[in-house]
């Protein structure tokens, strides 16, 4: 994808950062990051191959899955 995506293998070690791939509607990595003041995982960063900007309807719908997954309620384990 053309991104600096791997020099974040220390934050993701450390529990704090995933990084996952999205597919549709747009293919986009994503970055969850934990926010210690909320205990909830968020969007740290989306973005197309060479860091490009995804349209709405990719932020959106990687929203919604992340609401879906409830995965904003899961504790960092580190």
């Amino acid at each position: 994808m053309h991104h600096c995506v791997g020099s974040y293998s220390g934050r993701v070690m450390s529990g704090s950062t995933y990084i996952y791939r999205v597919l549709e509607p747009e293919r986009a990595t994503l970055e969850l990051c934990f926010n210690n003041s909320t205990g909830a995982w968020e969007i740290g960063q989306l973005h197309l191959v060479c860091n490009g900007t995804p349209l709405n309807v990719t932020r959106e719908s990687v929203a919604k899955w992340l609401e879906k997954e409830k995965l904003q309620e899961l504790r960092r384990v580190a």
